[in-house]
């Protein structure tokens, strides 16, 4: 006997969706359905037959807005599915009166992620996209997200990204995005088993953290917790926790969100754990300053302003003032020998904004603040460089 079980919300579910519904589990069309006198959290029903059960979320039918369609309530049969004793135990999505709003490149980008950990999309094959598999590995994921965030990938939910020894995932905690954070966490578990994942709650007023059931159920997937991450103050960073390797999550955050995934400016790679958040006035110098209040020093070391994504070598170039910013062209360091010049003309050939090895390479316009100014000012009369 297949026994369909039904809450209170969900209770003026068109019966031809319950069929097919059951239909694509089982491939029958008969089953019996109970209904529970109170609402449950989120969306979804069991479909049961003798010691297996499938929890499918199912989507809204008359909201086409991003979160509001599905991903809000994915979580919560997530946690159900989680919490339910039965071994035999499935969980699955039925988008309902599916239509072209289904395809959009969030929602591809999502259907993947819901592949690769195990979710089951049982009425995908009506979506007509062959694309929709799960993700091969770590670089799969990454690069169809890039291809299909477009103008949006600088205002993400998430943003995550690859270090030497662990990855860094920077999750926003409110609302809907919620329920993103709480996804690609999983994704990324599965995708990277043997590699330690670090997830930064970002904040702000709506919310301080995450959700305590989504905390448990990341924490028994091996998923650790770094520091909060507020989007609003600086006050939770302490000036004498920044050390000597100028790095802070703060700061990688803050240029995650200027200028996206980790790919140096320059030469354009895009090996994670090769690229660097270059500071542009340097740290030691912004903690040794004397004019600077510890408020101030704080917000400068972590502003996303005062930085580059740069690949290792480009950033000791940066570093030893061998290549500096003047009126966001690139210069050269008086003094380098023609050879010199044309390794660093050399080493930026792919870069996305050079035509060819005679065009100056120049910071994009959309990328240069009164303040980013400022700081390469301060770079320029460090290294002896006058303005």
């Amino acid at each position: 006997m297949i026994t369909v079980t039904i809450p209170q919300q969900l209770v003026n579910l068109p019966e031809n969706e319950l069929t097919d519904i059951v239909n694509r589990i089982y491939n029958r069309v008969d089953y019996e359905k109970e209904y529970l006198q109170d609402n449950r959290d989120g969306r979804y029903i069991t479909v049961s037959k003798d010691d297996e059960i499938h929890y499918v979320c199912i989507s809204r039918p008359d909201n086409n807005a991003r979160n509001a369609r599905l991903m809000q309530f994915v979580t919560p049969t997530y946690t159900a599915w989680y919490d339910e004793p039965k071994v035999n135990k499935f969980l699955d999505i039925y988008l309902s009166n599916p239509t072209d709003s289904d395809k959009n490149n969030y929602s591809k980008f999502f259907y993947r992620c819901f592949l690769t950990i195990g979710i089951n999309i049982l009425n995908i094959d009506q979506l007509f996209l062959p694309e929709l598999v799960p993700f091969n590995n770590y670089f799969d994921l990454k690069h169809y997200r890039e291809r299909n965030t477009g103008r949006n990938r600088h205002n993400r939910a998430t943003y995550f990204s690859e270090e030497k020894d662990h990855i860094e995932l920077f999750a926003k905690t409110f609302g809907a995005n919620q329920m993103e954070s709480f996804i690609l966490a999983l994704v990324l578990r599965k995708l990277l088993p043997d590699k330690t994942l670090i997830l930064f709650p970002v904040v702000d007023n709506e919310a301080r953290d995450i959700a305590r059931k989504q905390r448990e159920i990341l924490l028994g997937s091996g998923v650790e917790f770094g520091e909060i991450i507020s989007n609003i103050d600086n006050r939770n960073i302490r000036l004498d926790s920044i050390g000597p390797e100028r790095d802070t999550p703060k700061y990688h955050y803050n240029l995650l969100k200027k200028y996206g995934d980790k790919k140096c400016l320059l030469c354009g790679c895009e090996m994670e754990h090769l690229i660097i958040g270059s500071h542009i006035e340097r740290v030691t110098d912004i903690k040794n300053s004397v004019v600077y209040s510890d408020e101030e020093k704080i917000r400068r070391i972590v502003d996303g302003e005062n930085g580059f994504w740069l690949c290792a070598n480009h950033d000791k170039m940066f570093e030893y003032g061998i290549i500096y910013f003047r009126d966001k062209k690139l210069c050269y360091r008086n003094g380098l020998r023609d050879v010199d010049r044309g390794f660093i003309n050399y080493s930026m050939m792919q870069a996305d904004y050079v035509d060819d090895m005679q065009t100056p390479f120049k910071i994009p316009e959309s990328l240069v603040s009164q303040q980013m100014e400022e700081y390469l000012s301060i770079h320029r009369h460090r290294n002896g460089v006058e303005d």
